[in-house]
């Protein structure tokens, strides 16, 4: 659900579909987003263990070796999920390194490293271990990397043209 066509569709304000939107949510009937709501039944939302996902440690260990042989790259974003972690250990050895991420356990790994992490903030997602919500979106607005890696489970190409317009790439 979309605030502008959720708006046009009731023929209210932007500002009354929000503060509705924000009411289910707080009732758990929705799950907020930025721009609007999802269903609690989107798969999206039913996040799988990290113990439970199928890692593949080939693959996943070569994509975290190129990540590391990246030069210029001072500041990471980096999501979470088994390759991220993969990224994440291959990283611990640099110094002038800022790595960003909404994922507890990439923080975790790299704790006890040169490294300086910065965590989004957010809802915590108990499985996943990934901090999600309008926190860690404000965050991430807010900060500019040089690289980000990032590992999705479903892609809407029409959201993401709408929003390139938007996105401010160092």
């Amino acid at each position: 659900m979309v605030v502008k066509d959720l708006a046009r569709r009731f023929s209210t304000s932007y500002v009354t579909i929000r503060s509705d939107l924000e009411s289910l949510h707080n009732h758990g009937l929705v799950q907020r987003t930025h721009g609007g709501a999802l269903s609690l039944q989107v798969g999206v939302l039913l996040d799988p263990s990290l113990r439970k996902r199928k890692p593949s440690p080939r693959r996943e260990q070569r994509i975290a070796e190129a990540s590391a042989a990246l030069s210029g790259t001072r500041v990471r974003c980096i999501g979470f999920g088994t390759t991220a972690t993969a990224v994440a250990r291959a990283l611990r050895r640099f110094r002038s390194l800022t790595v960003i991420t909404n994922a507890v356990n990439i923080a975790a790994e790299l704790a006890g490293t040169p490294i300086e992490v910065v965590l989004t903030g957010g809802t915590l997602r108990k499985n996943s271990f990934s901090l999600v919500g309008p926190l860690a979106e404000d965050t991430l607005h807010r900060l500019s990397a040089d690289i980000m890696f990032l590992a999705v489970d479903g892609f809407d190409v029409h959201t993401a043209l709408r929003r390139q317009t938007s996105l401010n790439p160092r």
